[in-house]
């Protein structure tokens, strides 16, 4: 309590919710005197001899259960005013040490107990008709805002060792939306003499343009929001890592058409043609078939060049290696038409093989003009029935435990350690797919690799993996970025479209 004649002063706002409650945290500089009256719309508040912080009027809130919290400031007090969306039970108390008015509001009561902490993500709380598969939504998707039939997003605030951590989920049903990874490549045209997947994806062409101002480009960036609303999507998050010049850092497939290949076997999600889908790690052999009948082994496919390494590149990567290292064999309808050095346009009809170093001494006798090359690979698991694979890695989840792979995937410090804003993809049993997003920022600490698998575990997935992070990190919903910051042009986003 207030020593006798001192005003209690709020100096802060705060929140931290999960599947049962919300909670909401005043903080003062000493133990308030208070008085609560409910009604099915409002909790009110008042704190007599009271005052706020100059600027301290409202507090945004972006949940199902709640609207935007007001604190009106009269000569002596504070009426505190929390828009509810339903009737709700409410408590409100005094903390002490600091000093702190506690408000906790119940959400709706399941209808199912939770016998153990391990069974949350396989409890049914809501079954939507989906069609021949219904849709179910996980415990803590039970109070998601409905985006439409199918597409459900849901704003998750939590406490993780004393820091206030922000995250945006959404829940989409195969069954009604297609997820899709989306890439920009000026002036793509058809490529019917790569030998490997025919159907071209057919929304990318002549739809961002180029980033000029950058010579080498391979792949064009933009941000997430601009992906989501050039493509007519319903909701969108930031896709896999990526270096320079936009290039993918792993495994990428679009409508069965391969733009880059795995890094250290990492993991990716698999989306089949039946818009199922899967989580695991991808592996590729890559193959030349040369003139003779023997075979040539590749590193990669639209990947940069590294010393003593021979590289693949289709006309998604626009040219090769600008440094005039790289030796370079160009094919055209299945044959050999040039060989070149350094810095090469590859062309719209066909591929280059490229090398330097010992390797490219070795490729400049392999090869000659008029010469028939074809190429081809081998992957694990298979892909014969494959629409999408975006790469990512490490995995979070597996079989609906955590389960954090960096090591084995080879994933630097500055990825793995630490907490950051994080993007994920998960898979719930019965199949739905799911998205978070966690932001770093002010008011919102980031997730290690760790508290991230965690939360995907407690929103529902059985199998999850992470995808870039940092600046990378984006969701876009109906148009609106929820994440509060500005997030940077990425080269490669996953967009959700209705079926």
């Amino acid at each position: 309590m207030c020593a006798s004649g001192s005003c209690a002063v709020l100096t802060g706002v705060r929140h931290s919710s999960d599947s049962e409650k919300i909670r909401l945290v005043f903080d003062f500089d000493c133990a308030p005197q208070f008085e609560t009256a409910n009604t099915p719309s409002n909790i009110t508040i008042d704190i007599n001899n009271s005052t706020a912080k100059q600027g301290l009027s409202e507090y945004k809130m972006l949940d199902a259960l709640l609207g935007t919290v007001t604190i009106n400031e009269t000569a002596s007090s504070l009426k505190i005013i929390i828009p509810i969306n339903y009737q709700v039970e409410s408590n409100t108390f005094v903390l002490k040490e600091p000093d702190r008015l506690v408000v906790d509001i119940k959400r709706q009561e399941t209808k199912q107990e939770i016998k153990a902490e391990k069974e949350e993500t396989e409890e049914i709380l809501e079954t939507v008709s989906a069609g021949p598969k219904p849709l179910i939504k996980p415990k803590w998707f039970s109070k998601a805002q409905t985006i439409a039939d199918g597409l459900y997003y849901l704003p998750v605030d939590q406490e993780i060792d004393g820091r206030s951590v922000r995250t945006h989920a959404a829940l989409i049903d195969p069954g009604k939306f297609n997820l899709s990874p989306a890439i920009v490549v000026p002036e793509i045209k058809k490529k019917d003499s790569i030998p490997v997947f025919s159907p071209l994806f057919d929304f990318l062409g002549g739809v961002f343009g180029a980033e000029k101002d950058d010579k080498y480009y391979h792949f064009t960036k933009r941000t997430v929001k601009t992906f989501v609303n050039n493509l007519g999507a319903a909701a969108g998050i930031n896709g896999t890592f990526f270096g320079a010049g936009g290039t993918p850092l792993g495994v990428l497939i679009i409508n069965g058409q391969l733009v880059s290949s795995p890094i250290y076997n990492r993991t990716a999600l698999i989306i089949n043609n039946d818009n199922s889908a899967k989580i695991e790690a991808v592996k590729m052999e890559g193959y030349l078939k040369l003139q003779n009948g023997e075979t040539l082994g590749f590193s990669g496919i639209n990947q940069p060049v590294s010393r003593d390494q021979i590289i693949v590149y289709t006309p998604y990567y626009q040219t090769t290696d600008p440094s005039g290292a790289s030796t370079n064999i160009v094919v055209e309808d299945d044959k050999v038409t040039d060989i070149t050095f350094g810095e090469t346009k590859i062309p719209d009809n066909g591929f280059i093989i490229s090398a330097n170093g010992v390797a490219g001494e070795t490729i400049k006798s392999d090869f000659k003009k008029g010469d028939i090359v074809k190429w081809f690979f081998i992957t694990t698991p298979a892909f014969d029935n494959i629409k999408h694979v975006i790469g990512g890695g490490p995995r979070l989840v597996y079989r609906g435990q955590v389960n954090v792979t960096a090591a084995d995937e080879n994933f630097r410090n500055d990825i793995t350690k630490g907490r950051a804003a994080r993007t994920a993809v998960g898979i719930t049993k019965n199949g739905e797919l799911m998205l978070a997003v966690v932001e770093k920022n002010t008011a919102s600490a980031g997730a290690t690799l760790e508290e991230l698998a965690k939360l995907m575990v407690k929103l529902g997935a059985y199998e999850a993996l992470n995808f870039d992070g940092g600046g990378s990190s984006a969701m876009v919903i109906n148009g609106t970025l929820v994440n509060r910051n500005s997030p940077r042009p990425v080269s490669n986003a996953i967009v959700v479209k209705p079926k």
